[in-house]
């Protein structure tokens, strides 16, 4: 089989993969715009492996479907999940990369779930932010530890977490997040 060939049945399947992992299901929600505007319709993240955008259907009883970027919206609402636009911690001379992640928890400490493509050919990988209110920045919660600078007042949670009673778990990391929280407002 010729290099060119081979390319075709490459393309075809990239092509074919793709299209086989969107999202059909269109959810009834709405979309947060900019203006802090709602906009109601059918939401489909046609990429289920991914958070780059959404399609939403039928707004305003249009036929023509609306394609938001998370840049260009504040956040949307679709089966019951709330995802946010949220800025990506990376490299302070790179460029920002804004991307939809899911609230996991909502309080003084949100934390969020997304999914980060690391390699072309590898579908994208779950990831965890964390968010304090009182700071409006973005930590990556890939390790339990990550949290340690959030929760520095709250000083038993900080010392269980150095001293390795939480593992790296999404359940632990919930935890801790919801332990702060809980803190914060019993204060």
């Amino acid at each position: 089989m010729n290099s060119f060939t081979k390319l075709i049945i490459l393309s075809f399947t990239i092509s074919y993969s793709i299209y086989a992992q969107r999202d059909t299901s269109g959810h009834i929600g709405y979309v947060i715009t900019l203006q802090s505007d709602t906009i109601k319709g059918l939401v489909y993240n046609h990429h289920k492996y991914s958070h780059a955008y959404i399609v939403v259907k039928n707004i305003n009883n249009t036929t023509k479907d609306s394609i938001f970027l998370p840049k260009t919206v504040l956040g949307y609402e679709a089966n019951h999940k709330i995802f946010r636009t949220v800025k990506l911690p990376i490299a302070e001379n790179s460029d920002s990369i804004y991307q939809f992640a899911e609230i996991v928890v909502n309080g003084p400490i949100t934390m969020y779930e997304t999914k980060i493509k690391t390699d072309f050919i590898l579908p994208p990988k779950k990831a965890f932010l964390v968010e304090k209110m009182d700071r409006k920045e973005f930590l990556p919660f890939g390790k339990i530890d990550y949290i340690v600078p959030f929760v520095q007042d709250y000083e038993q949670l900080r010392n269980d977490i150095l001293s390795y009673k939480y593992d790296n778990s999404f359940h632990s990391k919930k935890l801790v997040v919801e332990q702060y929280n809980d803190w914060v407002k019993k204060k």
